[in-house]
Protein backbone atom coordinates (compact mmCIF):
# COMPACT_ATOMS: atom_id res chain seq x y z
CA UNK A 1 0.00 0.00 0.00
CA UNK A 2 1.35 3.53 -0.77
CA UNK A 3 0.56 6.68 0.68
CA UNK A 4 -1.20 7.79 -1.95
CA UNK A 5 -3.70 4.86 -1.15
CA UNK A 6 -3.64 5.54 2.78
CA UNK A 7 -3.97 9.28 2.74
CA UNK A 8 -5.46 10.14 -0.62
CA UNK A 9 -5.10 13.71 -1.57
CA UNK A 10 -3.49 14.24 2.04
CA UNK A 11 -0.33 11.86 1.57
CA UNK A 12 1.97 14.97 1.65
CA UNK A 13 0.83 16.19 4.65
CA UNK A 14 0.17 13.15 6.56
CA UNK A 15 3.54 11.43 5.12
CA UNK A 16 6.11 14.18 5.23
CA UNK A 17 7.36 15.83 8.14
CA UNK A 18 5.88 19.60 8.12
CA UNK A 19 10.18 20.50 8.01
CA UNK A 20 10.41 18.70 5.22
CA UNK A 21 7.61 19.97 2.89
CA UNK A 22 8.52 23.31 4.00
CA UNK A 23 12.14 23.17 2.94
CA UNK A 24 11.64 21.03 -0.61
CA UNK A 25 8.66 23.22 -1.40
CA UNK A 26 10.67 26.45 -0.92
CA UNK A 27 13.28 24.78 -3.05
CA UNK A 28 10.13 24.15 -5.94
CA UNK A 29 9.28 27.67 -5.85
CA UNK A 30 13.32 28.78 -5.94
CA UNK A 31 13.30 26.74 -9.40
CA UNK A 32 9.98 27.40 -10.44
CA UNK A 33 11.03 31.36 -11.04
CA UNK A 34 12.94 30.64 -13.96
CA UNK A 35 11.28 27.75 -15.61
CA UNK A 36 8.49 27.81 -18.31
CA UNK A 37 5.20 26.40 -16.99
CA UNK A 38 5.76 23.11 -18.80
CA UNK A 39 8.60 22.12 -16.92
CA UNK A 40 7.75 23.49 -13.35
CA UNK A 41 8.79 21.26 -10.29
CA UNK A 42 7.32 19.67 -7.35
CA UNK A 43 8.14 19.99 -4.10
CA UNK A 44 8.46 16.22 -3.89
CA UNK A 45 10.83 16.74 -7.06
CA UNK A 46 12.99 18.66 -4.92
CA UNK A 47 13.53 15.62 -2.27
CA UNK A 48 17.27 15.44 -1.29
CA UNK A 49 18.55 11.74 -0.37
CA UNK A 50 18.48 12.22 3.59
CA UNK A 51 14.61 13.95 2.58
CA UNK A 52 13.47 10.05 2.62
CA UNK A 53 15.38 9.25 5.73
CA UNK A 54 13.11 11.75 6.88
CA UNK A 55 10.13 10.44 5.67
CA UNK A 56 10.81 7.10 6.49
CA UNK A 57 11.49 7.80 9.95
CA UNK A 58 8.48 10.75 10.35
CA UNK A 59 5.75 7.95 12.14
CA UNK A 60 6.65 4.97 14.22
CA UNK A 61 3.22 3.60 12.95
CA UNK A 62 3.37 4.39 9.17
CA UNK A 63 7.18 2.77 9.48
CA UNK A 64 5.70 -0.55 10.93
CA UNK A 65 2.87 -0.59 8.31
CA UNK A 66 4.22 0.64 5.11
CA UNK A 67 8.62 0.72 5.32
CA UNK A 68 9.75 -1.76 7.61
CA UNK A 69 9.69 -4.83 5.79
CA UNK A 70 11.24 -2.96 2.50
CA UNK A 71 13.88 -1.00 4.43
CA UNK A 72 15.22 -2.53 6.94
CA UNK A 73 18.35 -3.91 5.73
CA UNK A 74 18.35 -7.85 6.08
CA UNK A 75 20.08 -8.36 9.21
CA UNK A 76 19.69 -5.65 10.91
CA UNK A 77 16.09 -6.78 12.01
CA UNK A 78 16.65 -6.96 15.33
CA UNK A 79 18.96 -4.20 16.17
CA UNK A 80 19.30 -2.92 19.32
CA UNK A 81 17.48 0.56 20.37
CA UNK A 82 15.17 3.02 18.48
CA UNK A 83 13.67 1.46 15.63
CA UNK A 84 14.99 4.36 13.36
CA UNK A 85 18.34 2.64 14.03
CA UNK A 86 18.06 0.38 11.38
CA UNK A 87 17.99 3.27 8.70
CA UNK A 88 21.30 4.34 9.62
CA UNK A 89 22.16 3.12 6.61
CA UNK A 90 20.50 5.67 4.57
CA UNK A 91 22.31 8.57 6.64
CA UNK A 92 25.50 6.17 6.14
CA UNK A 93 24.75 6.26 2.65
CA UNK A 94 23.92 9.92 1.58
CA UNK A 95 27.15 10.88 3.50
CA UNK A 96 29.20 9.15 0.90
CA UNK A 97 26.69 10.28 -1.75
CA UNK A 98 27.54 13.77 -0.64
CA UNK A 99 31.47 12.94 -0.70
CA UNK A 100 31.73 11.79 -4.15
CA UNK A 101 29.41 14.39 -5.63
CA UNK A 102 31.65 17.17 -4.24
CA UNK A 103 34.89 17.02 -5.69
CA UNK A 104 36.10 18.70 -2.80
CA UNK A 105 36.14 15.82 -0.81
CA UNK A 106 37.55 12.42 -0.83
CA UNK A 107 35.31 9.35 -1.73
CA UNK A 108 34.17 6.61 -0.35
CA UNK A 109 36.68 4.33 1.76
CA UNK A 110 37.03 0.76 1.15
CA UNK A 111 34.74 -0.06 4.17
CA UNK A 112 31.87 2.38 2.74
CA UNK A 113 32.44 0.63 -0.86
CA UNK A 114 31.50 -2.90 1.08
CA UNK A 115 29.00 -1.14 1.85
CA UNK A 116 27.64 0.37 -1.48
CA UNK A 117 28.53 -3.14 -2.98
CA UNK A 118 26.28 -4.73 0.19
CA UNK A 119 23.39 -2.34 -0.60
CA UNK A 120 23.18 -2.39 -4.26
CA UNK A 121 22.65 -6.36 -4.03
CA UNK A 122 19.85 -6.16 -1.69
CA UNK A 123 18.17 -3.19 -3.09
CA UNK A 124 18.49 -4.35 -6.54
CA UNK A 125 17.48 -8.27 -5.67
CA UNK A 126 14.75 -7.36 -3.87
CA UNK A 127 11.43 -6.13 -5.29
CA UNK A 128 10.76 -2.74 -5.83
CA UNK A 129 8.50 -1.24 -3.81
CA UNK A 130 6.57 2.20 -4.40
CA UNK A 131 5.52 3.13 -1.05
CA UNK A 132 6.91 6.33 -1.05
Amino acid sequence: MTLVEEYGTAWEQQGVPRTTRKKTGELANEKNLDLPPNKQVTAWDCMYFIDYHNVLTYDHEMWQKHFAKRYTKPGDEQLSGSWKNRLDWVKDLNEIRNRVMHPQTQGADDDEFELLIELQRWLLLGEIDNDL
